[in-house]
């Protein structure tokens, strides 16, 4: 196959796309977005194409990425079908984590397999395509599909191959690395900021904290990165704890007290660890999740 490279939305993921993919050598030929802001925030490739219109889809174009909201996968399969002309091989894939391919059932054919293909990265802004290199890339769908893919996107990174009964859980997990992981550090920058008036002086003082986390993470896997209190077995620790939790944040006990649970798990794990001191702040955590009840 002539692979010739088409995406239809250009956010965040289709605006990174575009230019990962061309400076990895292959032929971009068409982008596509309904919105002029977005269109005119697209750099420029050299002999792509940058539409306007859905009946402007050129027929050369081989490979078709649909990067846009996952609400809005079905339609746009259903408006890239009606716009097609191509009468040869097609692939068509849409960027979506968590959903398979059969969200675009309606162009699967004798000619044309479908695909999903999902970047395992974040990106915040657009112009960061920088960040789709050296990273994994999770494909799902048909084999013919899946051998295109995994050509086009081994240079950037590494392929790993799902079922469509994993994309849920996969996904499950990387909202769990990534979104939540950002709530997390929200929580804290807020709480320190109660003290240092400022939350940006608040991010600064704990930036330290946070990558020699993730550092000790990547070195040790979690169980041994994990330090503090709920390792130590400090149970005088946890009323203090509780007690300072700010009334406007509420949420934050409940928060504490099931992730307190979930340490201890993981502290359990460390060979060194004492688990008396563990059982008892067990109990404690037991106690003051049923004072909360």
């Amino acid at each position: 196959m002539d692979i010739q490279i088409g995406i239809i939305g250009l956010g965040r993921v289709g605006s990174a796309l575009a230019p990962a993919l061309d400076r990895a050598g292959w032929k971009v030929s068409a982008v596509y977005d309904e919105s002029q802001e977005r269109r005119n925030r697209m750099p420029p490739i050299r002999g792509c194409r940058v539409l306007k219109d859905m009946d402007q889809l050129p027929g050369r174009v081989s490979v078709w990425f649909l990067t846009v909201a996952d609400d809005d996968i079905q339609n746009a399969a259903t408006c890239l079908k009606a716009g097609l002309r191509r009468s040869g091989s097609l692939i068509v894939a849409h960027c979506s984590g968590a959903h398979s391919a059969d969200l675009l059932a309606c162009l699967r054919g004798k000619n044309t397999g479908i695909a999903s293909v999902h970047p395992l990265q974040s990106l915040s802004d657009f112009d960061q395509w920088q960040r789709l290199y050296n990273i994994f890339y999770a494909l799902e769908g048909d084999a013919t599909a899946l051998d295109v893919l995994t050509s086009i996107f081994s240079p950037l990174g590494r392929v790993v191959t799902l079922s469509r009964e994993d994309k849920p859980l996969y996904h499950l997990a990387c909202v769990i690395a990534s979104n939540f992981f950002v709530v997390l550090e929200d929580m804290a920058f807020r709480l320190l900021e109660r003290m240092t008036g400022d939350k940006a002086k608040a991010a600064d003082m704990l930036y330290p904290l946070i990558s020699t986390s993730l550092e000790n993470i990547r070195l040790q896997g979690t169980s041994r990165a994990l330090t503090g209190p709920f390792v130590r077995g400090d149970v005088s620790i946890l009323e203090k704890h509780v007690a300072a939790l700010p009334e406007q944040f509420p949420e934050l006990r409940n928060i504490y007290l099931q992730m307190g649970q979930w340490a201890l798990k993981m502290a359990a794990e460390q060979s060194e660890t004492d688990l008396q001191k563990l059982n008892r702040m067990e109990k404690e955590l037991e106690c003051l999740q049923k004072r909360r009840d």
